[in-house]
Formats: C-alpha cells, structure tokens, sequence
C-alpha cells in the first residue's frame, strides 16, 4: 500500500502532510492572462504559419518590400485569428463546463452533521452522503448504504457502459456508524476496475476492494443513499486518470501537401536565386546600384561632405543581390497558398456536416445518424485498403436469444435449424421421429435496453424436472464426493441453479413493481433470464445471501466467493454455500474450461460434439461446470485468500489461489446464445470485397463459429480457397503452401482463419511474422479467432506499419477500443456493449450497413474533391504568381509587383475562396445508383418503388480502385497542374504584353495604355480563366455552385474594380473606367483567355474521351442509359491489367526461399488432434 489518509472531522486535519490535490477540476487550458501567448505559440507550431510570419516581418523592410506590410499581415491575421477564435471558444465551452461541475452540490459531514457544499470543497477523507440518482463527486469507499450494505452505479459516463454494477459497503462499516479511521490503499491509476486497500478501524484490519470502490462521475442507481470517506480527489480520480484525449491522426494527404508545400519553397528559393545572380550580373555589368539600396544599410554608402550625395564609385553589387533575392522572396510568397489550410478546414467541417445529415445512413433501430469527431480524416475514407472488423455487435446485433442448452447428454431448445443428418449425429433417433413437428417460432421481445430475446421452449425442461417416473427422468448418479446428482431433473436443476447464481446481473426495479435484469453484457443477460423464464428467478441479493425462487420456492443461497469473469480469464465462477453444500460453479468458454475438468469426464465427448455443431451455426457458446468443495478446503481457500492481504502482490497471489481453486471440475452441460447477422452485412461485405477491400474479421469467439459467420457474411465466398492455421499444424507448412497458391493460381481468392493462440506465437518469431506480412496482400479475407483486445490491436499496428495501407478498425465494445485508436480511421457503431467504442471513434454510426455508403460513396467522393482541390489550390496561385517572375526581366529586377497589393490580398481570400470551398463540399461524378433525384445541395436516391439492386450500385464499388490508389493527387498529376499553371501564366503575361504594349491604341486623351491598365487586364484574365477552368472540372451543378462561381468569384472581383476606380488613394484610381471604354482591352482579353483556355479544353476532351471504367460509367449515368455488364467487365479487366501487383511473385519467392532455408524442419505450436485437414480448396 502507498498512498494512506485519514477520515473524520478531527482526523483529517492530519492529510494536510500529504498535500493531496484538491477536487477542483480544470479541464480548460486558458485564462484571460494566458489565453493570447498560449494560442499564438499553438498556432506557430505549423510551419506554413512560421513561413508567412517570416514574410510579414521582412514586409517591413520598405527597401526590400513591394507591398504594403498590411497586404502581407492582413491574411495571416485573417488565417491565425479564425484558427485562435476557434479554439478560444472551444476552450471557453470547457471553462462553462468545468464552473457548472465544479460548482455541484455535495453533502459532506462536518461537526455540524452533513452540510451542503459543492464539488470543489471536499478533500481527501471527507465523509460525504450521496443520494439516489445523484453523481458521485470523488472516488469514495463505502461505509453504509440504506439497502442492507448494497447499491448500484451505472458508469455510462466513464466506460460507456449503461448497465447497472452492483457494489457492496464494508461489512463492518454497514452495522456500526463509522465517522473515523485510517485507510491505507494503492497509488491513484487509470484502471477504472481495480482497487486495493486496507481499513484500519479499532485495531481491525479489513480489506477493501473495488466492490466496495465507487468512481467519481458514476451515478447512485436503486438505493437511497449511500455513505462513504473519500479517497482520491480531482486530478487523481479514475475518470480524470483516463481523461486522455483522441489521438491526433494525420491523414496521408495531409503529408503530401506539406511535401509539395516543400517542392514549392525549394522552386521559390530556386527563382529568387536566379533573379538574384542576373541583377548581380548585370550590376557588374552595368554599374547599376540604386540609392534607396544604399539608404537603409549603413556602412554601404559614400557621401560628399554635406551635400551627401550618393557615391557610386563604390560598388553595392553583393548586398543589392541579397537584397534583390529577399524582395523576390517576399514578392513569391503566394506560390504557397496561406488560406489552403483554412479552406481545407472549411471544407471537411462542410463535408462532415452533411455526413451527418445523410437521411440514408440513418438506423431507424437506435434511432442514430452518423456522427463525425474528427474531420481532418474525411478523404481517407476513400482509400481505405484494409478493414479490422468486430464480429459480436458489429456484423451480428448483439441482441441474444437463448436457442439451446445441453444437460448431461441431453439437449433442450429448438432444433429446427439443423438438418435431420445433423440431428442424427448427436440427438438421436427418437428427437428425429419428432423432427417433423418443429418449427421455427417468432421471438419474443424480453427486454429492448438489454438486448436480449426470448423464444424458448421449456415445456421438456420443466416435465424433467417434475417428473417421478425413471423411465423419463433416468437415474444418472453423478457423484461428488459426498454429494450426488442423482438423476436427469436433478442435473437440470443444477445448470438452471448455476445459471441463476454465477453471474453480475442486478435487478432494475420498473414502474410497475416488475424488475428485469441488467448486466455486464446482453449474452450474460440472456441465460439469467433463461433460467427465470425455466421457474428458477434470481431475485436478488442482501448482505451476500442470494434469493433464488425455485419453481415457486423461496430458496436462500450464500454467495461466499465470487471471481468476474475478464478477457484474460475468459470465465467467471461463484462459490455458494446451498443446503448446506458449498459448491463452486464455472461457466466459461469451451476451450477454458475443458483444461480445468478432472480426468474421465462422463459427458465431455457428447457436449464437445454438440459444441462443434452449434459453432458451426454461428452460436456462442459456454460450458457449465461445477465442484463441491469440504469445509475443510473451503476454509483453507478463505484463510489463504485473508492473508494475502496487505501484503505488496496482494492480486497476483490471490489470482493464484483462484486458479487452483477452479481445478477439477466435473462438466454438467452448456448452453448456446443466437447473435443474428445486422441487416445487410453480407452484402456490404460483398461490396467491399468488389472494392478490393481486404477484410480481416478479429473476434474473440471459437474457430468453427467464426468460420461459419464468416460463410454466412460473405467473408468467406465460394469462389475462394481458405487456409487453416489452427494449434498442433505447422505454420511454415501452411504459409509455404498458401506461396505456392498465390504463385500457381494467382486469379483464384482466397482467405485464412488463425487461432489467436498460434498468433500470439506468430509475433515473438520475427522471420514468421515476416512471412505472415509478405503473403497479407495476397489475402482477400483474414479471420482471426480466439484473439484478445491486445491482439487486435497487434493486428492493425503490423499490416499499419509493415505495410503502409490505409486501415478501418470498427467495432462496438470496450474490447475494440485498442483496434479503433490503433487505424487509421476508427468507427464505432452505436450498441448494446455500452459507449466506450463511440468515444474513441473517428465517426460513429448506428449499423454496420451504414459503411457502405461512408467508405464507398462519401470517403471516394470526399477523396477526389479534396485531391482536386488541393491541385486546383496550387495551380492558380501558380498562374497568379508566375507573372511576378516574367515581370522581374521587364522591370530591373528590382522587385516591383505587377498587381496591385489589394489585388495580391483578395485573390486567395475573397475572390477564389468561396469557389473552391463549394465544389470540394457539392460536387460528385457519379452517384450510386440511377435512381436518383438532383437537389439544391446534391444528388439523394429515389425510395419510393426503388429496386436496390440496380446494375450501378452493383458496381459502384468497382470505381474505390480511384482513391485506394491516390490516382489524383500523384506527384506526376501535381507537376502536370504545376506545369500548365507556368505555361498559362506565360501566355497570359506575354499576349498582354505585345497586345497592349504598342502606341497603336491611343485613347482619345492622346494617351496610350499604361502599367496599371496592363496590370489590370491581366489580373481580369487570370480571373475568368481559373474561373472557367474550375467550372470546367465541375461535374454536378446546383443553384448554390451558381452563385459562388457567378457572385462571390467573378461579381466580388469587379466590385473591387468599381470600388478601386472610385477610391483616390488606389493604385489603380480611373484604371477601371478607362479600362472598360477600350476596345483593345475586350479584343487582348477574349485572345488572351482563348489561347490559355484552349489547352484545358483539350485535356479535358482527351480525358473524358478515354475507355475506361469511370468514363464509361458517367455516361451512362447522365444519359439514364442501362449499364452492359459484359462492357462493365471488360474495362475492369483492362483496369486490372494496367496495375501491377504490389508485391511482386518474385520477391514473394525470394521471403519463400530465404525463410525456409534459416527454418530447419517442422515448427508444431502446440500440438492438438483435429479430424480435419488444415487447408481446405
């Protein structure tokens, strides 16, 4: 124990030594005093904000800047000030949050009795009263509850989960008023399930575990009132132990714009370098140097006594360059794009706000929409390549029907789902005469909240139990030492008894003075309730007697010991003293359980047989098993456990006696729970298969049932050839011949199921988990079973990190939490395992189903609007900025702009913003299905008489290959955009040039064309041509794309120009008028945007005219024409063949080679007899 404190109104004067925190919580991270130095250093941890804070500063320098410093500052405040007010108001929503917690009311013992005060008052070992239905403010023991030392937490606000927990006072606390102690226990921690501890109380030395431990933030249920001394108190509470936030995941184009951004800055660098040496050069030449170099640099400059006159016999050629790159420098800047970040932003909130709103992805079952945490990832929702997948409450509902039990070497339940050669082969011949009078029956809804339901035939389990007569109820004489089973009825009653007793539910009291259960998870609800149903009701428990009504009579049952049932332990089990016997029942996985029986177990061959066919059903199953233990063991195993106590490994000795004590069990029966499929996951899974989406089912359940859900959701196709890799085969062997599989049948698919024990093996060898990661790529399906939450993890880490893919983990259950955190993109889905999937998600959705239209329509869609307009973003800030360069030759190099500076500020942040941002949120090229229906904010699917199964549905998957691939946003693509932004701009400067450069067009003033009205045209030119090449690229048109390409592009630029026109101190003051009034102007500007708009024209005929799959479908859509699956099929098979496999064959058979050559003979994991071969065709 290290962390001890003391309770009472006297006593606690003494913790004061210790300075434990207060319970003051603060979760902002800003005051009014530290709010602006705090968020600016955030905001400069981005390197584009320190490169324009950079170029805002040297715009200072009059000698070197062209600008205005206000054209240089203005965006950068613009950029930096909506990222601050952002966060400044998120933080202020935390500042809300944390005065309306703090500020809770708490009722704490005092001199004076107990005294209303808040949260932020109380202090380690304060006694503090909790009401029912009120939030615990600290973590506190309990002392004393109004219902006979028992009450309930509900922790949905900490783990997630909804379902009440049951906790317990100490027992010598509840019968005696204790205001004064000490307690020693362990150092605060994140582990929301563990506590330890030793109360001293009048020399006595009792423990304290996490039974009598309740958490701040969970909420008092079904007592009313509770009291208890606290122990933890703000920061080192569980829940603020936890209160970690999300990872901070970057998405893959997110790093490849800071690398183009790093392209950019090394071209930016290159031109300036240039333009410096030829001012050098023809400084030397020509003697140039100019004054106004000379005035701001001192020690460079030469006067003549007073009339200070500039000397120019002293040469200035080496600064003037310098300087000449750093006026270049800043005059180039907008090469890199300042309000790309903030567009982005703009655009994946808009993105994520209409995913949100998508009436299509709604589950009308939880009555959820989906929900968008984190936006900075919508584009890789687009090129995902590897899903992890949940299988309980993920593809199935995690709503449990209790469909059979077997007792002895009988089985009970409803048989109707297998066939009659199945019945045959472990029922028998007289339940097949009455085969024929099955039938399959409706369920019926027990209990919604806890996701269970109920359709269980117990007529034959009550008629056993009843029954006198040994012919029906034969005598079977299962003997344990002194006591014995004597026939099948008995046997019966002792599952239902386990049933009724090995188990964490507690009763939820209704309006109506019934009670339904609650508990850890809906299949733990379900037997409970199975065994009510079958007359034997838990009913409760008080002061650590269980109420059991056993067909009509009250029984009293002593829980003496009970050991919870964890994902290492995978089992839980209770010792009970009933009638006099102390008996110790385990239920728990097969596999489990089976390596805890005693030899010669009478029934173990019939259950193991009926457990393979209900796996092979997709059924989770348990095993039942008991042991009676003597008063002599049972006080040996209670007087070890007491003094374990207090000492430095108090759990790791007691999880020891556990064990022992859970050793020799005798198996009495089983029982099998139905998790039925979610709607439409099979063909969700289909069509992800069709994407080229590999998918890997993780489940923690045995190999037969996850191989059959995995038939059943089309995981595993008919058309593929699945490989084993179960304990006792030899793995080298297994991926040696999925190798040659791949290299003699590569056209074939195929999968593999691995056993997590033989996985867990497979990660300490590195050159087999090497092997394992050569062959992944070449894996359609993988199905991992028997794996824990670490496992999972493990899994997306190594495909992640070996690989390089973009992965998906989704699932519903704290189990899944380590998987979701670890992908790229986390999902969690709304279900019955509680919140905790939710909470560490990236998005959240209501059923599986709603991925297809997430991953497949709004992640492509989302991929190439954001890829487009990533390279739009930089190609017109190339033709924008690439006539400073021209002009540099025309003007000295001396730095001069050839726009205006109000025209340099606006580009980027008025004039092309809004265009972008709306095309990146509405435009779309092909919609999922034909059926569709235009609307102002973009396509939605018909419903009304609307057949699913349409042929471009079928196949909209086949058009994923787009982002999986990032055939947009390429280097090649980028330099192509790069390229013809150079070529556009060159075109633009140079035919306003030679057009306008001419005393030809003299103006009725007698004066010709000058700077500005150059200037001017240029930068009109430059206007409509990224606006005609931005609308060329648009393929779906609403009222809104209108008037943002229409009004808030083109119509806010010419407002600038009549605004500008009017405005004395403008540059560009009567440029406008006189600009509009001249013919050359129209005649230069239709030439000059003819010639540069020529080229996209003839791209953009070139692309749309080429056969391929996209192309194709397209037309197809926007005719309404049907769609030929034979046309379908052969452009996706010149698709395929113009991509090469990712790992080649040859170096495939190089890992072959090289691993087998340093593996000398067979590697058994562990050996285990199975019937079947390991690799299936």
């Amino acid at each position: 124990m290290e962390r001890k404190l003391y309770f009472g109104v006297q006593e606690q004067a003494q913790n004061k030594q210790y300075r434990f925190p207060t319970n003051f919580i603060k979760t902002s991270r800003y005051n009014l005093f530290t709010f602006l130095p705090y968020s600016l250093a955030l905001q400069f941890q981005r390197m584009a904000n320190i490169y324009f804070l950079i170029i805002a500063v040297l715009s200072f320098f009059k000698s070197i800047s062209p600008f205005s410093p206000v054209s240089s500052i203005a965006p950068l405040i613009f950029v930096v000030s909506l990222s601050m007010l952002r966060d400044g108001y998120e933080d202020y929503q935390k500042h809300i949050s944390d005065n309306e917690l703090n500020s809770s009311p708490a009722t704490i013992w005092t001199e004076k009795g107990f005294v209303k005060k808040t949260w932020k008052d109380v202090l380690i070992g304060d006694i503090i009263r909790i009401d029912e239905l009120e939030i615990i403010s600290a973590d506190i023991v309990v002392l004393q509850t109004s219902q006979d030392g028992i009450c309930f937490i509900e922790t949905s606000s900490l783990d997630g989960e909804k379902n009440l927990k049951p906790k317990q006072a100490i027992k010598e606390t509840q019968t005696t008023e204790c205001r004064s102690g000490i307690i020693e226990c362990i150092n605060p921690n994140p582990l929301l399930y563990t506590f330890d501890g030793t109360l001293y109380l009048d020399s006595k030395k009792i423990q304290i575990t996490h039974k009598n431990f309740l958490l701040r933030g969970s909420k008092l249920k079904n007592v009313k009132q509770a009291i208890g001394v606290v122990v933890y108190t703000g920061i080192d509470t569980k829940v603020m132990r936890n209160s970690e936030g999300q990872k901070n995941k970057v998405s893959n184009i997110d790093r490849l714009i800071n690398l183009r951004i790093i392209y950019i800055l090394i071209m930016q660098t290159v031109i300036c370098i240039v333009l410096a040496i030829v001012y050098g050069i023809n400084c030397q030449i020509q003697s140039q140097n100019f004054s106004y170099f000379s005035r701001n640099f001192a020690g460079y400059e030469s006067y003549n006594d007073e009339d200070k006159v500039y000397d120019p016999d002293i040469p200035n050629c080496a600064l003037a360059s310098l300087m000449t790159f750093a006026a270049y420098f800043l005059l180039l800047n907008t090469l890199i794009p300042i309000s790309l970040i903030v567009s982005l932003e703009f655009v994946k909130v808009g993105q994520g706000f209409f995913m949100q709103k998508d009436a299509e992805m709604y589950s009308a079952e939880n009555d959820k929409y989906v929900k968008v945490f984190s936006t900075t990832i919508n584009e890789e929702l687009g090129q995902v390549q590897y899903v992890f997948s949940d299988k309980t409450g993920t593809l199935t509902c995690n709503k449990m029907e209790f469909k059979l039990c077997v007792c002895g070497e009988t089985i009970y339940g409803d048989l109707s789902m297998f066939n009659k050669q199945e019945i045959t082969t472990f029922v028998g011949n007289q339940i097949l005469r009455r085969q024929s009078t099955l039938h399959r029956r409706r369920s019926t809804l027990v209990n919604e909240k806890a996701g269970i339901e109920y359709a269980f035939s117990g007529d034959k389990i009550q008629q056993v139990i009843k029954e006198t007569d040994p012919s029906k109820n034969p005598n079977i004489d299962l003997m344990f030492d002194k006591y014995i089973i004597r026939n099948q009825g008995d046997l019966v009653r002792e599952n239902l008894m386990l049933l009724a007793t090995c188990h964490e539910c507690v009763l939820e009291q209704q309006e109506d003075k019934s009670f339904i259960y609650q508990g850890p998870s809906p299949d733990e609800i379900a037997l409970v309730d199975a065994a009510r149903r079958l007359n034997v009701v838990y009913k409760g428990i008080t002061m650590g007697i269980m109420e059991i009504d056993v067909l009509g009579e009250i029984e009293k049952v002593e829980l003496l010991f009970s050991f919870e049932f964890n994902s290492d332990r995978k089992r839980m089990s209770v010792i009970v003293r009933h009638n006099g016997v102390i008996k110790l029942y385990t239920k728990g996985a097969d596999a489990i359980i089976k390596a805890r029986l005693s030899p010669n177990q009478k029934y173990l061959d019939g259950i193991d047989q009926k457990l393979d066919m209900f796996s092979r059903k997709g059924l989770r199953t348990l095993c039942l098993a008991m042991r009676v233990l003597s008063e002599e063991q049972f006080n040996q195993f209670s007087k070890a456990m007491n003094d374990a106590l207090g000492s430095g490994e108090t759990e790791k000795l007691q999880d020891d006696l556990i064990n022992q004590i859970e050793k020799n069990l005798t198996l009495i029966g089983a029982t099998a729970v139905e998790d039925k499929l979610q709607e439409d996951v099979p063909e969700t899974l289909a069509d992800f298969l069709k994407a080229n989406i590999n998918v890997w089912m993780l489940t923690g359940d045995k190999l037969e049932t996850a191989e059959n859900i995995g038939r059943s959701c089309n995981l595993l196709q008919d058309n593929m050839d699945v490989f084993f890799l179960t304990p006792g085969c030899e793995s080298i062997k297994i991926f040696n011949e999925v190798a040659d599989h791949i290299i003699n049948k590569s056209s074939t698919k195929r999968a593999i199921i691995i056993e997590g024990i033989v996985l867990a093996t497979l990660i300490d060898d590195e050159k087999l988990i090497n092997y394992l990661i050569t062959l992944v790529p070449f894996l359609h399906t993988v199905i991992c079973c028997r794996v824990t939450p670490k496992q999972k993890a493990d899994m997306v880490r190594l495909v992640k990190n070996s690989l390089g893919k973009i992965t998906l983990a989704v699932g519903d259950g704290a189990n899944d939490v380590n998987m979701i955190q670890e992908a790229h993109i986390g999902i969690g889905i709304y279900g019955q395992e509680g919140m905790r999937a939710v909470q560490a998600s990236n998005y959240a959705i209501g059923q599986f189903k709603c991925l297809w239209k997430l991953v497949l329509y709004h992640g492509r869609q989302n991929y190439i609007r954001i890829s487009e307009m990533i390279l739009y973003f930089f190609y017109k800030n190339i033709i924008f900025t690439i006539p400073q360069f021209y002009f540099a030759f025309f003007c000295g190099h001396t730095g001069t702009s050839v726009f205006d500076q109000f025209f340099v500020s606006f580009y980027n942040t008025v004039f092309t913003f809004l265009p972008v941002v709306i095309r990146a949120i509405f435009d779309e090229d092909v919609f999922y299905t034909q059926k569709r229906k235009q609307t102002l904010l973009g396509s939605r699917r018909i419903k009304e008489g609307e057949q699913e199964n349409d042929i471009l549905r079928q196949n909209y998957p086949l058009l994923y290959y787009i982002g999986q691939r990032n055939t947009v946003f390429t280097s090649e693509k980028f330099f192509k955009w790069f390229f013809i932004g150079v070529f556009q701009g060159l075109a633009c400067f140079f035919s306003f040039y030679f057009e306008l450069n001419d005393t030809t067009f003299i103006k009725h003033t007698g004066l010709n064309n000058d700077f500005w009205f150059f200037s001017m045209s240029m930068s009109t030119a430059i206007m409509i041509l990224v606006t005609l090449k931005l609308a060329l690229n648009t393929q779906f048109w609403t009222i809104i794309t209108w008037v943002a390409y229409l009004g808030t592009s083109l119509g806010t630029y010419f407002a600038y120009m009549w605004v500008s026109n009017i405005i004395p101190q403008s540059s560009i003051y009567g440029t406008t008028r006189m600009l509009f009034s001249s013919p050359a102007f129209y005649l230069s500007l239709a030439l000059s945007v003819l010639s540069m708009f020529i080229l996209d024209l003839l791209m953009f005929t070139m692309k749309v005219s080429k056969d391929t799959l996209l192309n194709y479908m397209k037309r197809q859509a926007r005719s309404s024409q049907n769609l030929e699956l034979s046309k379908i099929k052969k452009l996706q098979n010149k698709n395929d063949d113009n991509t090469e496999l990712e790992i080649p064959i040859f170096r495939l058979q190089q890992q072959k080679s090289l691993i087998n050559s340093s593996i000398s003979g067979s590697q058994p994991i562990i050996q285990r007899n199975r019937e079947n071969s390991n690799f299936y065709l």
